[in-house]
């Protein structure tokens, strides 16, 4: 499916790291009957691009008419026209 903007709603606004408006970092939560394999494909929040910020977090529930799931991303890359996410991944603490 495609993504809606009527499915993602900033739910914070987290620190700036550096200035300008691109430097501040938000929490977003996406309420999507899309699978995380939809989201996960390249393109998929192009038309947000001007909301989305390199290091937003998005809090996803996914494929809530079907088989319901959770995940979380990172945006990863961002440019003029285009932005990647990928599924947030902690380190273990040693």
């Amino acid at each position: 499916m495609a993504f809606s903007a009527d499915e993602i709603k900033r739910i914070t606004i987290g620190p700036a790291l550096g200035s300008g408006a691109s430097s501040v970092k938000s929490v977003w939560m996406l309420a999507t009957n899309d699978t995380a394999a939809d989201v996960q494909t390249s393109g998929y929040f192009n038309s947000f691009v001007a909301q989305l910020q390199l290091g937003d977090v998005i809090i996803a529930a996914l494929d809530l008419d079907g088989t319901p799931a959770g995940r979380m991303y990172l945006v990863t890359a961002k440019s003029a026209t285009a932005i990647t996410v990928a599924p947030f991944q902690a380190t273990a603490i040693s």
